[in-house]
């Protein structure tokens, strides 16, 4: 009987350690199994706190906006025998206009580049489009050749640098993937110009004079807008308003700390721009494409020369010569688009060298 209480006691015993030795195991990882974790995944920032659509907005507004630059100076050539006989000036020294303008077209991108860098972009085109306006203004009411050269020299310093400025939006608010689609839309954007340019020149000088040029520039870049008035806005104006001031207050700190580098304004040093010449393949394709600039615009000058002296063209019809040439650079752009899909290397090499064969033979006749 005792024997038997003990082996009860025993087996008890015994039950209740195994029991906690079991549910010990019970909360050891099991060697080799699959053990579930839950991680907290971080969450991206945006690269923009723009849309899609406020990006299709903006890309719109620069390409506008870069617009101009070729505008002004293609606009420029069917005016070009009337100030011959208007100033009594030979036609090299009003060639002169164009060489400056050229000039300041190639200069005013490395002070201005460098200031949108440091000051910010919309601080650049304020300054831009007021200098390119007040220079309209004054092309349109001056009376003397000298005064034509100098405001030649401040519109082009004025309005050139709206081109890299556009470029260096698109880079602030699209990634590198979608950099690519909003790029082909400026550009084709801008090379609308050369076709639009010299038929609206001398449109406007056969029908309204040589200054009626000058001031639709000056109107259309925004010079005959009065200011707005800030205080009297629909309820969408005040309501968006109010919904972008509720941005999170860190978030901006944060920002607005690691931007601080492009709060301090600096000189811009326009000999950075040539060290890339210092590459000889990028100093091969610079001489290249400078090259065929320099032919193109040699040909422009000589149409707008001699076509009215040699066919007896006025200045409408004079426009309308350089209508081919803008309507090749808008297909040559597009064209250029849809090889995207081809080679870099042999797609750009298959179309230069047939066309530029071929321009090279219409230069003989």
């Amino acid at each position: 009987m005792e024997l038997t209480e003990r082996n009860t006691t025993y087996q008890a015993h015994a039950h209740e350690a195994g029991v906690q030795e079991a549910s010990s195991d019970l909360n050891q990882p099991v060697p080799g199994a699959q053990t579930e974790t839950t991680e907290t995944v971080p969450k991206t920032r945006a690269f923009s706190a723009f849309s899609k659509n406020e990006k299709l907005f903006i890309v719109m507004m620069v390409s506008l906006a870069s617009f101009f630059s070729l505008l002004s100076g293609q606009i420029y050539y069917p005016v070009m025998p009337t100030l011959v006989h208007k100033y009594h000036l030979t036609t090299e020294l009003v060639n002169l206009t164009i060489t400056t303008y050229m000039i300041l077209q190639g200069l005013a991108p490395i002070f201005m580049g460098t200031f949108a860098d440091t000051g910010g972009r919309r601080p650049a085109y304020i300054i831009a489009f007021a200098i390119y306006t007040a220079a309209n203004i004054g092309l349109a009411l001056q009376n003397s050749f000298a005064a034509l050269l100098v405001l030649r020299c401040v519109q082009s310093a004025g309005i050139s640098g709206t081109v890299p400025l556009g470029y260096g939006v698109i880079v602030d608010i699209a990634t590198t993937a979608e950099r690519g689609k909003y790029i082909g839309p400026m550009s084709a954007g801008v090379m609308i110009a050369p076709a639009l340019g010299p038929v609206v020149g001398g449109l406007l000088a056969k029908f309204l004079g040589w200054r009626s040029v000058f001031w639709f520039l000056a109107i259309i870049s925004d010079g005959g807008l009065p200011p707005t008035q800030w205080w009297r806005r629909s309820v969408i104006q005040w309501w968006s308003t109010r919904q972008t001031r509720s941005v999170d207050k860190s978030h901006l700190e944060e920002t607005s700390q690691h931007q601080s580098w492009r709060t301090g304004l600096r000189f811009p040093n326009p000999l950075k721009s040539f060290a890339i010449l210092l590459e000889w393949d990028a100093l091969i394709i610079i001489a290249y494409i400078g090259l065929i600039m320099f032919s193109s615009i040699a040909l422009l000058t000589s149409t707008a020369n001699h076509f009215g002296d040699l066919y007896g063209f006025n200045e409408l019809q004079i426009g309308l010569c350089f209508l081919p040439f803008g309507t090749s650079a808008c297909f040559d752009r597009k064209k250029g688009d849809n090889l995207r899909g081809f080679p870099i290397e042999h797609a750009r090499l298959q179309t230069v060298f047939p066309v530029m064969t071929i321009g090279i033979a219409a230069f003989i006749p």
